[in-house]
């Protein structure tokens, strides 16, 4: 949504060591079924796709200032799901991804 535009394409960063592969492809599944696109990338030096709309960032506090580090260089705006044990940086937890999503994708933040 760095654009003004509809989200349509969102990245997904995950931390390969507290995220399910699983959970992953539960997630890509639940935004593909609503017309997005949605890429998946793991790793510390991942790269995050220019063209996102929004990236969503699965892990714990260090996954996610890595993923805002990787999104601001594009102006990309991030939603974090804690996987994390503190989860200071991050208010939404996996079992209410969807609602809070579905909420973002209507525009509702």
């Amino acid at each position: 949504m760095h654009d003004g535009c509809e989200i349509k394409k969102i990245g997904i960063k995950y931390h390969e060591g507290r995220v399910s592969l699983e959970c992953v492809n539960e997630l890509v599944a639940w935004l593909e079924a609503r017309g997005k696109d949605a890429t998946p990338v793991c790793g510390k030096n991942c790269v995050i796709p220019p063209d996102r709309d929004l990236l969503i960032v699965m892990g714990g506090d260090g996954t996610l200032l890595g993923g805002a580090r990787a999104a601001a260089a594009h102006g990309i705006p991030l939603i974090g799901i804690d996987f994390g044990g503190l989860g200071l940086l991050s208010e939404i937890t996996y079992e209410q991804a969807h609602d809070a999503l579905e909420r973002i994708l209507q525009g509702e933040y």
